[in-house]
């Protein structure tokens, strides 16, 4: 008995740690969103329609080749980062780090200096584009930053601190969106200005992330090698490496397939609804990324019941943050397209689609990344494949008979069908659910109080989307607030309200008593 307060203590910082980190992940991810509704109109404009596409095809690509070079290190990086630092080991997570770092480096110099040397067998022989060659030699120069960024962003917050990588990820976006209007607006360099920007956003990523990585790790050199453990990382990272390519037919491929059976104008609407639809997921990453590193380190020390009390918080924290979006898009589905012009208002039954499946998505929680992060990786490795491949199939037959709607529903399909698949195995292998009323509880009877007020309609757009949805909001934290708050949504909001203070917080206070 006399461990249970120093076990309480410990799981508490926890909480305040995700609550800390999950903020600043919200925030960065809704002013990357911001950038990116600006810089997509700015970018078309600037590139024309066929500018554009060759701009796309290069930063597909390079997002293609990085996602493959990763090797599923950054999640090996979560879990043994966490397994050794809870073990007081930390030159065995310098040793993880430097060798993934090395290792995918390696790789991704090679395979850019082939690009770069080499690149009309893919610019002209497959794709068709001579004018896509020096596109294609800009994004191979731009891969190793990329992997660099990729690989250490993780690794920063493995050690508990988002700061790095939410700089980061804020930084590509608003420089490339800069350099865009410089070398492109004022330059006039045409589509190879766009790469460039492209290629120096992904350089000062990296610094930053490197910079942070060195902070934290206190250095990254040759002589951590000899703490690394190759074999156990290979074992743990491959079949998410697996899983990662998978999820890329999973959920990021429907526009490539449709492209050869719908028209332009309904991939541009298949496009915009999509944006939307993953825009309100941003809280389920924002929360899941800081919890990866302790969800290991729970389940290495079996601490099950932590484990699983710390997933139905933060499944609560992720419905607050998603479905109140995700509802308010399905009512208002025409004014939210509206945003991206009024001939964009055809793909609401698309956008509608696309929301039920994602509503599935968060509805599970954190079920996808505790499986990895408690030992599961090859059975998420076989769930995404398995539904990757339902989801191409589903486009071949779906998209031709029934167009833009068929994409959306093959994309919905497979999406619900991965996480009912991954809810279940949790719940089997752990007794963890998100379907709880300590979880589920409080945003159900929020949400069922607040959504008639989305029934109130407007002609005009911009009306139909603030007055309702001011209110909606206003009616949702209400229930919230009269249902009651538990004590770990107490400790968050007072972690969050220091950590997003403008004196950046002062001495931490002691928690509340129950």
């Amino acid at each position: 008995m006399p461990d249970e307060a120093p076990d309480r203590d410990s799981y508490e910082s926890q909480v305040r740690t995700i609550a800390k980190g999950g903020g600043l992940e919200l925030l960065a991810s809704l002013a990357g969103h911001v950038i990116g509704v600006i810089a997509g109109p700015v970018t078309s404009r600037l590139l024309g329609r066929a500018g554009l596409g060759l701009y796309d095809l290069g930063r597909s690509l390079l997002e293609m080749l990085s996602l493959s070079l990763r090797l599923g290190y950054p999640a090996a990086i979560m879990r043994f980062a966490g397994i050794f630092d809870g073990e007081g080991r930390p030159e065995k997570t310098r040793g993880v780090v430097t060798g993934t770092l090395f290792t995918t480096l390696a790789l991704g110099c090679l395979v850019a200096a082939a690009l770069a040397i080499w690149p009309e067998p893919v610019s002209v022989g497959i794709y068709h584009k001579p004018d896509f060659t020096i596109v294609l030699r800009i994004a191979a120069i731009a891969l190793p930053p990329m992997l660099v960024f990729s690989l250490l962003s993780d690794a920063t917050v493995a050690r508990r601190d988002v700061r790095f990588k939410v700089i980061g990820r804020v930084a590509i976006r608003l420089i490339t969106l800069v350099l865009i209007v410089v070398l492109v607006g004022l330059l006039d360099l045409g589509v190879a200005g766009a790469a460039y920007a492209m290629l120096l956003a992904g350089v000062a990523a990296a610094a930053i992330v490197l910079h942070g990585a060195v902070r934290l790790f206190q250095r990254i050199s040759f002589a951590d090698l000899r703490h690394y453990e190759f074999v156990n990382v290979q074992v743990f990272a491959l079949p998410l490496a697996v899983s990662q390519l998978a999820q890329f037919g999973l959920f990021r491929v429907n526009q490539m397939i449709g492209g050869a059976f719908v028209s332009a104008d309904d991939l541009g609407l298949f496009g915009a609804a999509s944006r939307v639809a993953i825009f309100g997921t941003v809280g389920l990453g924002a929360t899941t990324a800081i919890f990866s590193p302790i969800i290991s380190r729970l389940h290495s020390s079996g601490r099950l019941d932590d484990l699983r009390e710390m997933f139905q918080t933060v499944t609560r924290w992720v419905y607050h943050f998603t479905i109140p979006l995700m509802v308010f898009a399905l009512f208002k589905a025409e004014s939210v397209l509206s945003i991206f012009g009024p001939e964009f208002v055809a793909g609401a039954l698309a956008l509608r689609i696309l929301c039920v499946g994602q509503l599935i998505n968060v509805s599970v929680g954190a079920a996808s990344v505790t499986l990895a992060m408690s030992g599961n990786q090859w059975l998420v490795a076989g769930n995404n494949t398995a539904l990757a491949v339902l989801n191409i199939v589903l486009c071949f037959v779906l998209a031709p008979r029934y167009g833009l709607v068929g994409l959306a529903l093959a994309a919905a399909v497979a999406t619900a069908a991965v996480n009912v698949l991954r809810a279940g195995e949790l719940w089997w292998l752990y007794r963890i659910s998100a379907h709880t009323r300590k979880a589920a509880g409080v945003p159900l009877v929020a949400g069922l109080a607040s959504c008639p007020l989305l029934l109130i309609g407007f002609r005009s757009w911009v009306l139909d989307l603030l007055l309702p949805g001011a209110a909606f909001v206003a009616a949702y934290v209400a229930a919230v607030a009269v249902a009651g708050l538990e004590r770990d949504d107490r400790q968050v909001l007072d972690a969050l309200r220091r950590k997003l203070s403008l004196h950046g917080g002062g001495p931490r206070r002691p928690s509340d008593p129950t």
